[in-house]
């Protein structure tokens, strides 16, 4: 059996829609909650009888086109998301650099420390493989500016100049 559709809709508006395995490659879960949106909606404004027919000739039309055939809604992440993913990859490369710059004169080398700290934050945003190899190339980033960094400072240092502003010398 469960290769239909059962759609159930309750007098107060509310109303579920559940789809059969056999059927389940025909409808994305966006469709499925537009469609019982719509009808709840009809039906809380008193007319369930159009919106009984409409989401019936929705899910019939779906199923006419077939599950090959079909578009989904992409998926459309609000600004503010966007915006924190932007920030946080800008800090990738620009947190190691700033711990290169500001522990110039040390042994420890805290852009490495740093790359990795932000390579083993990735880790839970993109599973353990992933972050692995995240964390190694941000690992190798923050070393090479910390060399840069640091040969620059020693150079400066030694010949009495100033570094150069990437590594901490006058913006100006």
């Amino acid at each position: 059996m469960n290769n239909g559709i059962l759609l159930l809709v309750g007098n107060d508006g509310r109303s579920v829609i559940t789809v059969g395995p056999r059927l389940r490659s025909f409808f994305s879960e966006y469709e499925i909650k537009m469609i019982a949106r719509d009808l709840r909606e009809r039906v809380k404004a008193g007319k369930s009888g159009p919106g009984l027919a409409r989401a019936t000739a929705a899910i019939a039309g779906i199923m006419a086109m077939g599950a090959d055939e079909r578009v989904t809604q992409p998926y459309d992440p609000p600004a503010a998301a966007r915006a924190v993913v932007a920030v946080f990859f800008a800090s990738m490369a620009v947190l190691p650099w700033a711990a290169a710059v500001l522990a110039r004169s040390r042994r420890v080398f805290s852009g490495t420390v740093m790359g990795l700290l932000i390579g083993a934050l990735m880790t839970l945003f993109a599973g353990i493989l992933i972050g692995a190899a995240i964390a190694a190339a941000l690992g190798l980033i923050g070393l090479t500016m910390d060399l840069l960094v640091s040969r620059n400072y020693r150079s400066s240092q030694g010949s009495h100049t100033k570094p150069a502003w990437w590594a901490g010398g006058n913006w100006a």
